[in-house]
């Protein structure tokens, strides 16, 4: 009883942090009034077995009508002195003595009370008749003059026959239903009302254009993160209360937005926003599809048929096409089929090919909420317009590394870290959204979708071709056996580094990249998983295709890997021969000046950290080289200037290229990456010699070499070679910074919905 109590109590009280009840105002006070009133609550919450939902259900809102009636008559019986001196009356009038007086009630006054009562009961109690109640049948007067109501005479005639009996049985329990029915109707009105904010914005902004430059500029704001809905609907309300009175107002381009915006903020509905935004034309309009992941609610995705669906009718497919039409995608598969000639894609109707889209997967997690993880699974399209350095032409494909990252990556679905990651899901959630997505993907390469292009109907294809990321994220979906994780430094029987070859594993040393080596690794290498990852199960690879299917991404392995440990080592402790002895504080204040100075004359940007600290090293260990006298520190730097210089070279090299390597470009790559590994692994054993702790070879050493031995294997087979930027990931990683950002700024509750929901008006604000 005690534990059912402390429930009721739970339940009629408000929350302390936000003040919220779960039930009306009037529950709450009948449950303050305490003794009865309150047992009463308590009785209906046992009888529903202690479940606050249904509880709650159980109690109505009824409205009880009262009616009084009150008579009062003033009587008495006077003697003829009293009637003289106590009422002032004589036996004859005092002005016509001919009048005689008689004996009357001096007054007789009526009074009708209505009374207008609000209770709460359990809902069978007032199931039934309301009985003994007649209505209409007793004269007020009568009942105050003690007289029976079938003595009661009436001096008028009346049409209405009471002799029928039947109509006036019923009326008890008609007057109870009719009771409950008003009650519930008054609720739902009370209801309505308190939702009159959330009309459709097509009610609120009618006849007012809705879509103008104010009103996109906030929608951007919001969907970018800057401002929460609160927010934007406070900036709304505060710009149209300035102009709204003035001529012309309500014909402003962004009227309709700022009437809407000011509606919900005026009835605290602001956390709406979002949803009438999509009655704008302002959002991507793009339909959830929720899924069963195993958690507690169903999960929403951006499934991919809907995704190319929108876009199709909303005349906005160039968004995928990325501006290549069916001769494009004729010649990639054309010089793919060399690269892969079983895929599956090519055992179809060849015709397909021509508007078959070559696509890629990617996932990484973000930072969320209080700096918790959220993974960002996005799709993208493997030919765009280029790099800036090299723009993609008519005759020539560039990689997707042009334009917003939100418009170039089309989301998936998202998913918080701590839903996946614990101990007891073991990463389940995230692999059956991985699974759905493979499954909708191998729909996507089979079956297609129809769509308008340039006006004509065409039935386009998406094809996979790899999934991209960093190693955690890649090792999470494919569930791999063999990753960079299982590095063993103090033995040489280790489960294997890399998921392409036998690389840790006893009798094959992934230090050694020389081909001959490389080739052996490759060579009877088992897939690198126990259970086929349900991303490429559907899909139908052929084994050797499989473990390739997962890529390695040359911004972690190379910028993020071998060439910023490059240049860490450098910076931190070789410095000091370049600026003289100094204190490491010293020292690195003097090189953060000189390389700010560097840096503002070259017009560099955060996001090549990396790339902008080599160039600057190669020109500052150039300058420092003839000002060393030593000639073994000359010739140590030297080699650290060669390194620097081939790394320099090596990624220049991508950067300046197209889709596809040329001859000439695919073999100035694969020497100036050798030459930097060449190098790197020379500086190792120099510091190895003088016993310093420098240059540590790590596994990402092995992945650019099995980037290199990808290059040199296709160039001595005279196949073509393709660009490896195509699986770096600068411009997902700035994509899931941007999801991550919105959903930072949305109620955490609904944040797998909401985050969506507001990436889809940062895909509608970039629409070309």
């Amino acid at each position: 009883m005690y534990k059912l109590s402390a429930t009721l109590k739970r339940i009629c009280t408000p929350k302390e942090a936000s003040g919220k009840l779960e039930v009306s105002p009037e529950v709450h006070k009948q449950w303050l009034q305490g003794g009865e009133p309150r047992k009463a609550l308590l009785r209906i919450l046992i009888k529903n077995g202690g479940d606050k939902e249904a509880f709650k259900k159980e109690i109505l809102h009824i409205r009880k009508h009262n009616k009084k009636s009150k008579v009062h008559v003033a009587q008495g019986f006077y003697t003829k002195e009293k009637m003289k001196t106590v009422l002032k009356w004589s036996p004859r009038d005092k002005y016509e003595k001919d009048v005689k007086e008689y004996w009357v009630d001096t007054e007789t006054t009526g009074s009708f009370e209505k009374e207008n009562e609000e209770s709460f009961i359990d809902s069978t109690g007032i199931e039934g008749e309301a009985g003994g109640l007649e209505i209409g049948t007793h004269d007020p007067v009568a009942l105050a003059a003690g007289v029976e109501p079938e003595n009661v005479e009436s001096d008028r005639d009346t049409d209405m026959d009471l002799e029928d009996d039947g109509a006036v049985d019923n009326v008890g329990s008609v007057l109870a239903n009719l009771l409950k029915v008003q009650s519930k109707c008054e609720v739902i009105r009370d209801k309505l009302q308190g939702m009159e904010g959330a009309r459709p914005a097509s009610n609120l902004g009618e006849g007012k254009q809705i879509s103008g430059p104010a009103a996109k500029a906030i929608v951007e704001a919001l969907a970018t993160g800057g401002v929460s809905e609160k927010a934007a609907c406070d900036l709304a309300t505060a710009f149209w209360g300035e102009v709204s009175n003035l001529n012309g107002a309500q014909k402003i381009p962004s009227a309709g937005f700022f009437t809407v915006a000011h509606r919900l903020s005026q009835t605290h509905h602001e956390c709406r926003l979002t949803s009438h935004i999509s009655n704008m034309g302002l959002s991507s309009n793009i339909s959830l599809t929720y899924m069963d992941a195993g958690l507690k609610n169903a999960h929403p995705v951006l499934a991919i048929h809907d995704f190319v669906t929108a876009l199709s009718q909303q005349q906005k497919m160039d968004t995928i096409l990325m501006g290549n039409r069916a001769k494009d995608f004729r010649a990639f598969w054309a010089k793919w089929k060399l690269l892969q000639p079983n895929h599956p894609v090519f055992q179809c109707d060849l015709a397909k090919l021509d508007w078959s889209i070559p696509v890629a997967v990617h996932c990484d997690e973000g930072t969320s909420q209080k700096k918790k993880a959220l993974m960002v699974i996005q799709y993208q399209s493997l030919l765009g317009e280029g790099t800036r350095k090299r723009k993609r032409s008519d005759m020539e494909p560039g990689v997707n590394y042009l334009g917003s990252s939100v418009r170039t990556r089309y989301l998936y679905s998202v998913m918080l870290g701590r839903l996946y990651s614990s101990k007891k899901n073991q990463n389940g959630p995230l692999l059956k959204v991985m699974d759905r997505m493979g499954v909708e993907l191998s729909s996507a390469m089979e079956r297609g979708f129809s769509v308008m292009i340039d006006g004509v109907p065409q039935r386009i294809f998406l094809v996979p071709l790899g999934m991209k990321g960093d190693w955690p994220a890649i090792s999470k979906v494919a569930s791999l056996t063999r990753h960079h994780g299982r590095d063993t430094p103090t033995r040489y029987d280790g489960n294997g580094i890399c998921h392409l070859c036998l690389g840790g594993q006893a009798g094959h040393s992934w230090h050694d990249l020389r081909q001959a080596n490389m080739e052996k690794m490759r060579r009877g290498a088992p897939l690198p998983w126990k259970k086929e990852p349900g991303l490429i199960s559907p899909l139908e690879l052929p084994n050797a295709y499989k473990p390739a299917f997962f890529r390695i991404d040359l911004f972690h392995s190379c910028q993020k890997g071998l060439q910023a440990f490059l240049t860490f080592q450098v910076s931190c402790y070789d410095f000091s021969v370049i600026y003289g002895p100094c204190s490491v504080e010293k020292l690195c204040e003097d090189a953060y000046n000189d390389l700010k100075h560097f840096c503002a004359c070259q017009s560099w940007f955060k996001g090549a950290d990396t790339t902008s600290l080599l160039i600057y090293l190669e020109h500052k260990l150039e300058d420092a080289l003839p000002l060393i006298d030593d000639n073994d520190v000359r010739r140590y730097f030297a080699l650290i200037h060669a390194a620097v210089c081939s790394a320099n070279a090596f990624l220049r090299v991508f950067y300046h290229s197209n889709l596809w390597l040329a001859n000439r470009e695919a073999d100035v790559a694969i020497a100036e990456g050798q030459q930097c590994l060449d190098t790197f692994q020379k500086l190792a054993s120099t510091a190895f010699d003088w016993g310093l702790t420098r240059w540590k070879i790590q596994p990402k050493y092995h992945m650019v070499g099995e980037i290199l031995f990808d290059m040199r294997s296709c160039r001595e087979a005279g196949l073509p070679v393709l660009n490896p930027l195509c699986w770096s990931t600068q411009q997902d990683e700035d994509f899931v910074g941007r999801v991550s950002a919105i959903s930072r700024h949305v109620d955490a509750r609904t944040i797998h919905e909401r985050t969506i929901s507001r990436y889809q008006l940062a895909l509608a604000s970039r629409w070309r």
